[in-house]
This record gives structure tokens, C-alpha cells and sequence, in this order.
């Protein structure tokens, strides 16, 4: 095959047959919790609309795993539309969409992001005086920012740096030629640009001097950042590139032949000269160095280890050297390896002193080349750039050489050709267009040299391609849109349309209106659909010649040096307050009238800005689409920069600009009022003196109270006959965590129950809630409470939330009365199903995170439990789902250690390194599984026979119930019966909580075994006991310590209870000896504000017993954080952009600084680690993953690499497992965004499934100027 990477044949495939689909978005980024709003568009080959028939669209996140499924079936111009609801627990990241058609066929995709988010208030843009640049030179870089809603960002602050990395240097034409050098390195530089302000008009002028005395491989790219910050803080990052040239000229390589050379035998090298612009130059001097490559051990003294040892080195050993010349295209030179083994060929510019390099082997054994595979080029001209259906094109043919030339027009399919006979090195030839070749063909041109004028080693073909554009302007529909120029908030967006470009039919049109803040976030661009149908088409025909049997063939698909990617990793954005809500309106798909007119409305709320208008139609094989934008702006415009919250006791500035759009310069009145738990610090009325156009910034000082609430921040503006105002609620965090205090007990007839309610609470801050009931489970209400709030979202947490939800759905509510106002008990659990189903992967097994593909073989047997379960419950569980969870149940079921002998527990060597899962732990999964598919009506009855003949002894306590329970469920109960003790053994064979594995603890080892007795012998003796122990084992507030503990546990005891008889009395509960309630053996609910300090009395008469639980919620009236190490350290600093340690009490507004989290295992490894670090007020996470925000260059690879990374408004969360002794730092980047005196809350390091393995340390107090 002849190669054709030197050559413009890149493009989308031509669809030659069946369906492609275009897919689209109102916008490319959504928020957790927002919903994503599709269109799509289906079309045959050439565009052409189809029949409609059923599509189904799904939406996969970045893990893989399934969002959505949704089935649609396109209306009469073969569109649909789709709405997809984002959840608050998705993942962050880039999300795909499929259209699919029959089993998995894909005819259709696209991307978007959901990410946490505000959208940018300005707009910065960067350019340098040229792009090119060489050593000594100085580079003008121009930086401007303009306000969205329209003035120039007069007066703020800009920092920028520029970084130089190394970069390769191509040439399109020689693609397949390595222009760099591999024996050279060069280190990345930083410069930083002066911290200073924009002038009047929003510009600065930067000044660069480009670095000299580079050697680097290839040329540099500088990549230049600027930043501006809003009078808030808040910064938006313009990136540019420079491309930096060390060296006038470039000499570029390529094997010329496939394979290996051979010892004594000349191997060919193709080479090129080229200047910096990638023009060939002729008559450069070359000199050419061949070495040897091999590897010898030397003896070297290792400090680190202490002691000798062999270390292979690489040494390169010249075997010639000599000189060539350039000539004006590419030529070429031959090296004769001397001996077997890997060879260098370097070249290098003598002038300039460029170098490039490639390898090669010397073999003697194989395959070895012999003659060219690289034909000569022959350059195609067309006498036009683009050509109308029915014009004929002219091509001008200028070759090396004359002879045969077959030359024919190609895409997916020759759709013509000619033989021609060059009797020189030139021709022209005519080529008919037709409509069929829209939107592009490819003239392809091979020739072979006439053998009356062949030579001894010269080239005997020559090929060339180059792609020739058809017109399909007549498929384009004009989009008209007509909106005005300006409006102000509040007000309707009318939005008129008028669609041309055809002769009859009615078409569809698309409208979104997004404020430009968000769209510049991706580099949003507005559909393209006629883009996409008649854009460039690749060649998908490959050229073959008889000389493939003579000359051996080479593929060349890529450069062998690979493709550098431009984009830089960059910090964006902040991540998004909920109380912001995104400005972005979708008209869906609306039927156009007759004419091609209509019109749209959006609704525009209070927002200061620019909306991008995009509207994008379809009719039959016609496209099109249009956009514009509109200012929403009022002459006086008040733009605040508040928090995302404050903490008790919290003082800060808040800036607020002031916009003077009323023509002529004025003083304005801004004025600022707050209701809540907070005060004004000084004067509530500032007035300040604007220029008309400009704006001028104003601060209030403000003071957070002590009591938990909302903040309601009001301000008022007015001056030179305009007035505005504007409102914002912004939460009030305490300090230090709201604490729950409870207690437990049970009531009998003749025995009242009393207990005094805490005190300890800040005043308004406390709610007391009591229930009294006869179902005996109310004393776990605890429990509940604890697994329904816990804060982490694995997939065993995820499942843990959900088990007890099938057998207390009663206690739930009593619970968490708040979380089920608003939704049943059901419609949590159908949500955890779908979640389940996110994060299921395609053998069945389920993610341990939301992001990646680590699983935890227990947890997943867990989580196809709980589905189990669920479906016995009543509850829809997809067959997709389901099936593939007992297919992943059925592998586990058999992944038993299959050596003999007792496997090992936990061994003491074994913490000082990362969890594994031991032959013990395998066992119990095993077990599990087996148990598990007995529940579903799936035993493995030879697997369980084999299990109960042969592996008992190498099981624990509760594996050999859940062995017992599996026989018996699935017949054997004889068998089953036997593995059952008749007398209660303690779980003492786990004597620890396991912090990873299957999470082993003696709890829930013994709620395991209540729940394979409640299942299979409710009435043994040992049912009474285990309820006994589990009761004790519970502490005064009613719950365990882990959630596997809490969640087998309530399972268990939920089983057990469902059983048991009922009580019948009545009785009075008192508050201080008054009367608060009577009470029947119904659930009872009691709460209360006021309660703090009171005593409760609760008696009963009659038969049976009440169990009572009282909580008591309230932030502590001590505001002392306890720091502390258990088992594990972590440690939190904050560092400049430098790396250097800054002190708490030297903050400066706008400043980017970086978070250094710092864990340690103190006692031994550690599985499955939370770390919670919560920011201060005034402090913004800066995401990754968006474009507006600068990098943190000289963190590299020095960072830990968790499990999961959860970025939220005011914290960051990362999951990780950690090794004894080893230290190990993540950092994150910040935007200081508020200047004031801020409570730092501390890190929190917890292992989840042993959280007496914590730590909690470096809180204090942040000074910000």
C-alpha cells in the first residue's frame, strides 16, 4: 500500500450506506442537577431524511458507566429531542451521548461536560504582534478585558507568566518525517509577567524576551497565560501560544525503508531541509553521524541502598560520519550498519545547528528490505478552490519524472479514471464534476517511469493526492435572526427567525439563548450540522501498485515522533455556588411556518450580561444555522461579589462595582442592607463618582453572628435619575460541625422512662425530636439517621443508604422526617437502583467509585444483594441490570483460592503495604456470592456441595452461616442444618475492623449470621441471643460504628421484627411534668425548639413494651475544635504558585495559592480513606478540567493519585488508600476571592470502614488583605 501521510486526506467518513446522526446541545456544560437538553438530527447517505423508526439514545459517563436510556423516534425531518436529567451525585467530566440503532450500533455521538461552575463576568483576550519568534527577539503581548454587559475592565488587576516547553517542529507536506532530536532534552521555564492594573480601556501591553542559548530538541512553544480579576476576586485566564525557534532551519528524517537493516548493507534514509516556515531549502550543509547502541553494567555504589551494585547504562559508539547537501525537495542518504544491534542515525544543520534523530535495527534474521517504499511526490494543482456541480476542473500535473500516469478521482470508491502517457514531467488534465461527488473527491495521481528511461538507483514511481471541493452551498438554509441589540433584565428575549434556502416544505428550527459567560467557558461554538453532512470527507480508497511485491510495503499512518497535544492541563473557573442559577433558555424543536418566519420567547430574569442567541434548521437535505448576541444591561448596574458562604464569626469585605451607564459622569448612592445572623460593619451608604461608560467599585464591611440561618443581602443604587437593586441570599455556616446527641430506651408497665435533654447548643440553633413506638426497631432510629447522612457515595455506601429502606420504610421517615417530605421511601430507593445502575460495568461487577474502574470484589457481591433484594421487595429492577449482576454473582461464586490448606487471615506483615484480597477474604466473597444467588433462586449447587464437603475449615464464623443458608435455600436443608452450631460461638475470629477487604468486623459478622436465621431457621434459639448482642453492641445513640456494620445490622434485625407479635397499651409522655402527648401503640412523633435541659418522663399501661428515641441537633456552644491522630496523620499547608508555605495571617484578595494535603499511615496501611478538606469563606476551589484558569506547572507527577477526587462548592474530598509510613500529598488549586478574617476549618482524614482510624488538624483563622 502507498502511504498518504504526507498528504491533505484527513476528514470524517463518507456514509455510504445506512444512517449517521448529528447531535447537538443548548449548551456543552451543565451543573449536577441541571438537566442537558439533545437534539439530534438522522440522515441517509447524502444527507438524505429517512423514514422514521425508533432510535435509542444513551448517555455514559466518564467512567463508562450508563446515565440514560432513552428510546425516541425522529419526527418528519428526522429529529428528536431529548432532556436528560443530570443528578447532584453525577460525576464531574465529560459525558457521551450515542444514537444506536438495532443491538449496539452507533450512528450518531456527541459530548458534554458537567462540571460545578460560575460563568465568567468578563471576557480577556490576548494577542502577540506576530507568531514566530527567535532568541533575542521581544515579544509584544496584548491583553484586553471587557466586561460582559459591555465597558472595558478599566482598572483591574492582570498577572500573566510565560512558560516555554519543548515542542516539535512539522512540516504538513513531510508529516512522515521526524524533524527532533531524542538525545536532547530541555527542562520547562517559567516567567513571571508584571502584577499590575489594565489601564483605562481595559489593555496592557506585556513585554517578552525570548530566551537565548537554547538547545533544545526541536523549536519551543511559549505558552502565555493572563489572568484579570474582578474587584471581587474572581479571575478569568486568557491562553496564547508563540512559537519559538532556536534554529533558522530544520532538517527532518524518515526510513526509507520497512524492517531491519542488515550488517554491511547500505539502509537509505530519507531526508529534508526546511526553514522555520516549512519551505525547502536546498544546498544546506548536513552532517551525518551513525552510532552504534548498546548497554553495559558498571558497578556503582547506591547511597540510597547502602551498597554496590550492577546498574546497565546506555553508550553509543560512532561508526561513521559524513556530510551531505540538501537539495530542493526531499532526497536522501545511505548508512551501513556494521555489525547486529540498535543503531542512530543523527543529522545535523551545520549552520543552524538543528539536529534530528531516528533508530533502527541491524538483523540478521527475518525479513530485510531491499528497495524503496517511498515513491517520489508529485504536486496537483486544481484552477480552483472550489468547484460547482456540472463545472469540468482543470488539473495541472508537475512530476520528477515523465511516464504512465493513472490518474482517477476517489473517495470511499473510484468513481473515475484515466491513463495518460507524460512524455515529460508535466500535463494537464480535465475532470468533470458531478453532483455525486459532494462535498469532496480526492485526484489521485500514480505514475510509473518509462523503462527506456530507467537508472540505475533512481526512483521508478511517483504518487501524489489533493482533495478537490464541491460546492453543496445549494443543501445551505439561510438563517435570518432578528433580536435587538440591547434589553433590559427582567424583560422578554423575542426572538424572530426567518429560514430560506428552499422551494416548499416546512422546516424545524432549534433556538438557544445562553449567557456568554457560560459559552466562553468551552469555546462554545453554535451546531453545525451542514458541517457535519457536507464537510470534508476523508479518502478511504488505499492505493496498491505491483511494486508492493517488488518495493515491500510500509505504513506510515502517524509521524513516527507522535503528535504533541496542544492543550495545556489549565485551572478555570470556580466551582459553582447552588444559589446561582445558569442564564440559558432552549426553545426545543418548533415546526417553521410555510413562509420560514416565526418567532421564540424566553422569559430574561434579573442578569447583567451578554445572551448568545443560536438557532440551528433542518429541512429535508438542508441546513443551516445563525447567531447573535444581545446585551441585557440597565444604565446603573450593581455587580456584587459575595461568598459561597460565611462561618460564625466570619468578617469580610464585599466589593460591589458600579456601572454608569447613564451617558454622563454622576454620583451614585449604593447602599447595603443584610437580614440574618450578621451586621454591617461602618457606614451601610457609600457614595462614589462614576464616569458615564465606566465603572467604580465600593465596599461594605460586614460581620457574621453566631446562629446558623441565611443571610439576606439587599442593595440599592441610584443617581443621575436611574436607581436599581438587587437581593442575594448567601448561607451562614457554622464554624464547627453541627453535632447530634441521642439516647435509646424501652418503657414498660409499672417502669416510667426519664431523661434530661442536653443543653449544650447555641441559642436558635437547637431542634429536639422524639418518637415513641411498640415496634422494637425505633431504637435504632440511630442507625438510620447515621447511614441516611453519611457523606461519602461509594457504591457500599450507596447500598448501605439503601438496605434498610426495604424493611424500616416507616423508621426511615421517623428518621429523617425532612428528607421524606418532599419524596417517599420509594422514590429514594428507584433513585439508588438507577445510581446502581451508573456505576454497574459491563461484566456485571460494580465501580467502587463514580469515576474509574476500581471495584471491591465484596462490595460488588453487595451491591447485586441489594438488587436481589430489592426485586423480593416488589421493586422494578432492569433486566439488564439484574442479569448482568447474577452473571458477575456466578464468577465471584466460583472465585475461590483453589490451593489447599487454611487460608491465612491477616498477617502481620501485611501493614506495612496496600490491602490485597487475601485467600480468606476470597473465600468469604465467595460464600457470599453463592448465599446471594441462593436468595435470587440461582444456587450453584456444585459449587455449594463442593464448598460444604471441603471448605469449611478454611471459613469464618459467619461464611459457614452464609454457607449454611446458601444449602439450605437451595433444598439441601439437611446440609445446611449440619453447618449450623447449636449453640452461639462468639465472633471472636475477627478480632479487628478491617479498614478495606471485605470489611470484617465482629458486628457485622454477627448481623450476618441473624440475617441467614432470619431467612432460613427464624425460630432457632440463637435468633434471640444474636438480637440480644447486636442490641448491646449499638451505643447510646442507637447505631454501630461502620455503615456495613449499620446496614447488616438493621437488615437483620428488620427481618426479625417483621415476625414478632404486638403490644396493646396507652400512655403519657411529660416535658418538665407537663403533659406533651398520649400514646397508643402507634409510631408517636414529638418536637420541639426549647426543650434544652428539660426532663422527660414516659409511662405506659398495659401489655407489651415502648421503645423511645430522642435526638438533639444544635450547633455546640463551644467553639473548640479537638485535633487529633488515630492511626493515621494528614495536614493541610497552603502554598504560593511557587511552592513556598504561606502563613495564615498573609492572604492577599485574588491571590491563586495552592492546598498541600499531606497523609500519613501511622500504624499501619490504611484502605479506603476519606479526606474532607473544607475551605474558609472568601476561598474558591479552581477546577481543572474547564479552560479560563492558569496551571500549576511544578507540581508534575509529585502529586498522590486518589481513588476518586469529589470537587463541591466548599470542599474537596478525595478517596485513597495509603501505606504505612509513606507521606503522601495531593494539592489543589484556590482563588482567594474575598478579603476579611476567616474561620480555616480543619482537615479530616477517616478510614470509612473503621472511623476510629482518623484525624483531624490544622484548623485556625485566615487573614486576607
Amino acid at each position: 500500500m502507498i502511504p498518504t501521510t504526507d498528504f491533505d486526506v484527513a476528514g470524517a467518513a463518507f456514509l455510504a450506506g445506512g444512517l449517521e446522526g448529528f447531535v447537538y446541545f443548548e449548551r456543552d456544560i451543565y451543573r449536577p442537577g441541571e438537566t442537558a437538553n439533545i437534539a439530534a438530527i438522522v440522515r441517509g447517505p447524502n444527507a438524505a431524511k429517512t423514514e422514521p423508526f425508533p432510535i435509542r439514545l444513551k448517555v455514559t459517563g466518564p467512567d463508562g458507566k450508563v446515565l440514560s436510556e432513552q428510546r425516541k423516534t425522529p419526527n418528519e425531518q428526522g429529529a428528536f429531542e431529548a432532556a436528560i436529567v443530570v443528578p447532584d451525585y453525577a460525576m464531574t467530566g465529560r459525558y457521551n451521548v450515542s444514537l444506536l440503532i438495532g443491538e449496539e450500533e452507533e450512528i450518531g455521538y456527541g459530548r458534554f461536560n458537567v462540571e460545578e461552575f460560575i460563568p465568567d463576568r468578563m471576557k480577556v483576550t490576548q494577542k502577540t504582534d506576530r507568531a514566530d519568534y527567535f532568541p533575542g527577539d521581544k515579544a509584544t503581548i496584548n491583553v484586553d478585558a471587557v466586561t460582559l454587559f459591555g465597558p472595558p475592565a478599566a482598572k483591574r488587576r492582570v498577572q500573566g507568566k510565560v512558560e516555554v516547553e519543548p515542542f516539535l517542529f512539522t512540516v504538513p507536506e513531510y508529516k512522515s518525517y521526524v524533524f527532533s532530536d531524542a538525545t536532547k532534552a530541555f527542562e520547562e521555564t517559567e516567567t513571571a509577567l508584571a502584577d499590575t492594573l489594565l489601564d483605562n480601556e481595559g489593555h496592557i501591553g506585556y513585554k517578552f524576551e525570548i530566551p537565548v542559548g537554547q538547545n533544545p530538541p526541536s523549536m519551543l512553544r511559549g505558552v502565555i497565560s493572563t489572568t484579570v480579576l474582578e474587584p471581587g476576586g474572581r479571575g478569568v485566564t486568557a491562553y496564547g501560544g508563540i512559537m519559538i525557534h532556536p534554529y533558522r532551519y530544520y532538517v527532518g528524517l524518515r526510513q526509507a525503508q520497512a524492517g531491519y537493516g542488515q550488517p554491511n548493507a547500505p539502509m537509505k534514509i530519507d531526508f529534508v531541509s526546511t526553514d522555520y516556515a516549512g519551505k525547502v531549502s536546498g544546498g544546506r550543509k548536513i552532517e551525518v553521524t551513525l552510532s552504534r547502541i548498546y548497554w553495559q553494567s558498571i558497578l556503582k555504589y547506591d547511597n540510597n541502598r547502602g551498597y554496590h551494585r550492577y546498574v546497565s547504562e546506555q553508550v553509543e559508539s560512532q561508526v561513521d560520519r559524513f556530510n551531505v547537501e540538501s537539495a530542493a525537495a526531499a532526497s536522501s542518504f545511505d548508512v551501513v550498519p556494521d555489525d547486529y544491534g540498535k543503531y542512530r542515525v543523527v543529522a545535523r544543520d551545520i549552520e543552524s545547528g538543528a539536529t534530528s534523530s531516528l533508530t533502527f535495527y541491524s538483523s540478521g534474521w527475518g525479513y530485510s528490505p531491499w528497495a524503496m517504499d517511498n515513491p517520489e511526490r508529485i504536486e496537483i494543482d486544481l484552477d480552483k478552490e472550489s468547484y460547482l456541480p456540472g463545472e469540468v476542473a482543470t488539473v495541472q500535473i508537475r512530476a520528477p519524472f515523465g511516464g504512465k500516469l493513472l490518474l482517477s478521482v476517489e473517495r470511499e470508491k473510484v468513481f473515475s479514471h484515466q491513463v495518460v502517457t507524460m512524455k515529460e514531467n508535466t500535463a494537464t488534465i480535465r475532470v468533470p464534476v458531478g453532483n455525486d461527488l459532494k462535498p469532496n473527491v480526492y485526484i489521485s495521481a500514480h505514475l510509473i517511469r518509462s523503462t527506456d528511461k530507467l537508472e540505475r538507483d533512481t526512483p521508478v514511481r511517483a504518487f501524489g493526492v489533493v482533495p478537490l471541493k464541491v460546492s453543496a452551498e445549494a443543501n445551505r438554509l439561510t438563517v435570518e435572526l432578528t433580536i435587538p441589540a440591547e434589553i433590559k433584565p427582567k424583560n422578554d428575549l423575542t426572538v424572530n427567525y426567518k429560514i430560506s434556502g428552499f422551494a416548499s416544505g416546512r422546516a424545524f428550527v432549534t433556538i438557544a439563548a445562553v449567557d456568554e459567560g457560560i459559552c466562553q467557558l468551552t469555546d462554545l461554538k453554535v451546531p453545525d450540522p451542514h458541517g457535519f453532512f457536507f464537510g470534508k470527507k476523508q479518502l478511504s480508497v488505499e492505493t496498491y501498485d505491483v511494486y508492493s511485491v517488488i518495493l515491500p510495503e510500509i505504513t506510515l499512518k502517524n509521524s513516527p515522533a507522535g503528535d504533541i497535544e496542544a492543550a495545556r492541563r489549565r485551572q478555570l473557573t470556580p466551582v459553582a455556588l447552588t444559589r446561582v442559577k445558569p442564564v440559558a433558555f432552549w426553545s426545543g424543536l418548533v415546526k417553521v411556518a410555510a413562509d420560514g418566519t416565526g418567532k421564540v420567547t424566553f422569559a430574561v430574569p434579573q442578569f447583567n450580561g451578554q445572551l448568545r442567541v443560536m438557532a440551528t434548521a433542518m429541512l429535508e437535505d438542508k441546513f443551516g444555522s445563525a447567531e447573535k448576541n444581545v446585551f441585557v444591561r440597565e444604565p446603573l448596574i450593581l455587580t456584587p461579589t459575595f461568598p459561597r458562604f460565611v462561618s460564625t464569626n466570619d468578617e469580610l469585605t464585599i466589593p460591589v462595582s458600579v456601572y454608569n451607564g447613564t451617558g454622563t459622569e454622576s454620583n451614585f448612592d449604593v447602599s447595603i442592607e443584610a437580614t440574618g445572623p450578621v451586621a454591617i460593619v461602618g457606614n451601610a451608604t457609600q457614595s462614589v463618582r462614576v464616569e458615564a461608560g465606566r465603572e467604580m467599585a465600593v465596599y461594605f464591611r460586614v460581620k457574621a453572628g453566631e446562629t446558623m440561618g441565611a443571610i439576606k443581602f439587599s442593595l440599592a443604587a441610584k443617581g443621575n435619575g436611574a436607581s436599581t437593586s438587587m437581593s442575594e441570599e448567601v448561607p451562614l455556616r457554622p464554624a464547627v460541625p453541627f453535632i447530634t446527641l441521642a439516647g435509646m430506651g424501652s418503657v414498660v408497665q409499672g417502669s416510667a422512662a426519664t431523661f434530661q435533654f442536653p443543653a449544650e447548643f447555641v441559642a436558635g440553633t437547637s431542634d429536639y425530636t422524639m418518637t415513641v413506638s411498640s415496634f422494637p426497631a425505633v431504637r435504632f432510629t440511630g442507625s438510620l439517621q447515621y447511614l441516611l447522612g453519611y457523606p461519602h457515595g461509594c457504591v457500599e455506601q450507596t447500598v448501605s443508604r439503601l438496605f434498610p429502606m426495604l424493611y424500616f420504610d416507616e423508621l426511615a421517615r421517623i428518621a429523617e422526617p425532612e428528607l421524606f417530605k418532599k419524596n417517599s421511601v420509594d422514590y429514594y430507593i428507584e433513585e439508588g437502583l438507577n445510581k446502581l445502575a451508573s456505576l454497574q460495568q459491563v461484566s456485571g461487577a460494580f465501580s467502587y467509585w463514580p469515576q474509574g474502574n476500581y471495584q471491591n470484589n465484596w462490595a460488588s457481591v453487595y451491591a447485586a444483594h441489594f438488587l436481589v433484594e430489592a426485586r423480593k421487595s416488589g421493586y422494578v429492577v432492569a433486566d439488564r441490570v439484574y442479569d448482568r449482576a447474577i452473571s458477575a454473582l456466578q464468577t465471584y461464586a466460583r472465585s475461590y483460592p483453589s490451593r489447599g490448606g487454611k487460608a491465612p487471615g491477616y498477617e502481620e506483615t501485611d501493614r506495612y503495604h496496600y490491602y490485597y484480597d487475601s485467600d480468606q477474604t476470597r473465600w468469604s466473597t465467595a460464600v457470599y456470592a453463592n448465599y446471594v444467588l441462593a436468595l435470587a433462586g440461582k444456587a450453584d449447587r456444585s459449587t455449594l456441595t463442593y464448598m460444604r464437603n471441603s471448605a469449611v475449615e478454611r471459613l469464618q464464623i459467619y461464611s459457614q452461616y452464609q454457607l449454611a443458608g446458601a444449602l439450605i435455600l437451595s433444598g439441601d436443608v439437611a446440609g445446611g442444618r449440619t453447618l449450623l452450631p447449636q449453640t452461639l460461638a462468639p465472633a471472636d475470629s475477627i478480632k479487628r475492623w478491617e479498614s478495606g477487604g471485605n470489611f470484617d468486623s465482629p458486628i457485622r459478622a454477627q448481623a450476618i449470621m441473624l440475617d441467614v436465621l432470619a431467612e432460613t431457621d427464624p425460630s432457632s434459639p440463637n435468633v434471640i441471643k444474636l438480637v440480644e448482642s447486636l442490641t448491646k453492641a449499638a451505643n447510646s445513640e442507637g447505631r454501630w460504628y461502620t455503615t456495613q456494620e449499620n446496614a447488616f445490622a438493621l437488615l437483620a434485625l428488620g427481618k426479625v421484627f417483621a415476625k414478632q407479635g404486638s403490644s396493646n397499651y396507652t400512655g403519657t409522655v411529660k416535658v418538665d411534668g407537663v403533659t406533651v402527648g398520649s400514646l397508643t401503640t402507634d409510631d408517636h412523633n414529638f418536637r420541639a425548639k426549647d426543650w434544652g435541659g428539660k426532663n422527660v418522663e414516659i409511662s405506659i399501661n398495659g401489655t407489651g413494651t415502648a421503645y423511645y428515641f430522642w435526638r438533639a441537633d444544635g450547633l455546640p456552644s463551644t467553639q473548640r475544635v479537638d485535633e487529633y491522630d488515630h492511626d493515621i496523620q494528614v495536614r493541610r499547608r497552603y502554598l504560593d504558585e511557587n511552592g513556598n508555605a504561606l502563613r495564615y495571617d498573609d492572604m492577599h484578595q485574588g491571590d491563586m495559592i495552592i492546598a498541600e494535603i499531606s497523609v500519613k499511615a501511622l500504624t499501619e496501611a490504611v484502605q479506603n480513606v476519606a479526606i474532607a478538606d473544607l475551605l474558609p469563606a472568601g476561598f474558591e476551589i479552581e477546577n481543572p478540567r474547564l479552560q479560563s484558569r492558569r496551571g500549576i506547572g511544578w507540581i508534575g507527577d509529585k502529586m498522590y493519585q486518589p481513588q476518586y477526587m469529589d470537587i463541591r462548592d466548599d470542599r474537596m474530598v478525595i478517596y485513597g488508600d495509603f501505606q504505612l509510613g509513606k507521606e503522601e500529598k495531593f494539592y489543589y488549586g484556590i482563588r482567594v476571592v474575598s478579603a476579611g478574617t476567616f474561620v480555616v476549618p480543619p482537615v479530616r482524614a477517616e478510614a470509612m470502614y473503621a472511623p476510629m482510624i482518623s484525624s483531624v488538624a490544622s484548623s485556625g483563622t485566615v487573614v486576607v488583605e
